[in-house]
C-alpha cells in the first residue's frame, strides 16, 4: 500500500457558497492525489462535508492606523547647553492598542523601548529618530533635531573696586 498524504487546503468565501473560509482537511492515497500534485476540490468538499467539518472563522486585523509618536522630553530644534558632556533623557510617547515594538536610535545606535538616558560622544547637531511598530505591521516614525552646546558663560574671576 502506498503512503498516505495529508492535504490542507484553505477555500476563499467564495468557493462552493461557503459562508468565510472552510478549512479541508483530508486523507488521500498519493494514487488518489495523481501524480501532477492535484486533487478534486469538489471531491474535498464532498469529503469535508460527509466528515460534518464546518467553516472556520480566520481572523481578520482591520488595523490600517499606525502608531502616533511624540518626543516628550526634547523637541525638534531644541538648544541644549550643559557644561560638560553628560546624560540627556530621551522620551517619547506611543499611542497604539496593539504596539508590538517601539525604539529610539542615536547616534547610529538602535534603543528598545521609549525612554533612553544618551551621553552624547560630543558638542554638535544630533539627530534622533524614534519608530514604532504594532502587531499589525504598521509603523511609523519621527525624526527631531537637537543641538548640543558648551555652556561658555564665563565665571567671575574676583570683584574690581
Amino acid at each position: 500500500m502506498l503512503p498516505v498524504m495529508t492535504l490542507y487546503t484553505v477555500l476563499p468565501a467564495t468557493a462552493y457558497g461557503a459562508e468565510e473560509y472552510t478549512r479541508v482537511a483530508s486523507s488521500v492515497s498519493s494514487s488518489q492525489a495523481g501524480n501532477d500534485s492535484s486533487y478534486d476540490i469538489e471531491g474535498a468538499v464532498a469529503e469535508a462535508n460527509a466528515l460534518n467539518l464546518k467553516p472556520v472563522s480566520l481572523p481578520q486585523d482591520d488595523d490600517d492606523t499606525a502608531p502616533t509618536i511624540n518626543f516628550s522630553s526634547l523637541w525638534d530644534g531644541q538648544t541644549i547647553t550643559l557644561k560638560s558632556l553628560s546624560a540627556i533623557d530621551v522620551s517619547v510617547e506611543v499611542t497604539d492598542e496593539n504596539l508590538k515594538s517601539s525604539s529610539i536610535t542615536v547616534e547610529r545606535i538602535t534603543y528598545d523601548g521609549n525612554s533612553i538616558s544618551w551621553t552624547p560622544s560630543a558638542f554638535g547637531t544630533y539627530g534622533i529618530l524614534a519608530y514604532a511598530e504594532d502587531s499589525s505591521g504598521n509603523s511609523s516614525a519621527k525624526n527631531i533635531t537637537v543641538v548640543v552646546v558648551q555652556d561658555t558663560i564665563p565665571q567671575p574671576h574676583g570683584s574690581q573696586f
